[in-house]
């Protein structure tokens, strides 16, 4: 089973916010999407910087920043197709990720455009690329 993990959490006056934060990374078998949340979707893809080499999955983590809960954020895991999906609360965040492929995990991957907005009831798509070629 992938287990979203809460990291840097602040306690809230509701339990909307740790229900939206534990729903990110779970099937929806195991938690359906709140109203006020919207889900994200997408690939964390390996980029070589070589001209006609395709971007290949990997594993890893994918983090969605939320002002609810800090720069931390909600982690979603990454398993080796290196897809990922999680319900999010309404609202503009940042949305990075890392890749034990990457830098041994401890470099930055980036969505782009570097951050996503979520809205009631959507479906948002983004790739997070590890760029290891040219800076971009």
């Amino acid at each position: 089973m992938i287990r979203a993990s809460m990291r840097g959490v602040r306690s809230t006056s509701n339990g909307f916010v740790a229900a939206a934060i534990l729903c990110a990374g779970l099937t929806l078998s195991a938690c359906s999407a709140p109203a006020w949340s919207g889900t994200v979707s997408g690939r964390l893809l390996l980029r070589s910087g070589t001209a006609g080499t395709p971007d290949q999955p990997v594993s890893g983590t994918v983090i969605i920043g939320t002002p609810t809960v800090g720069h931390y954020g909600v982690w979603i895991p990454v398993d080796s197709s290196g897809t990922f999906k999680g319900n999010i609360i309404t609202g503009t965040y940042p949305m990075i990720g890392q890749s034990p492929s990457f830098g041994n995990g401890k470099l930055t991957c980036y969505a782009s455009p570097r951050s996503v907005t979520v809205t009631k009831g959507s479906k948002t798509m983004r790739d997070v690329i590890c760029n290891a070629g040219p800076s971009w």
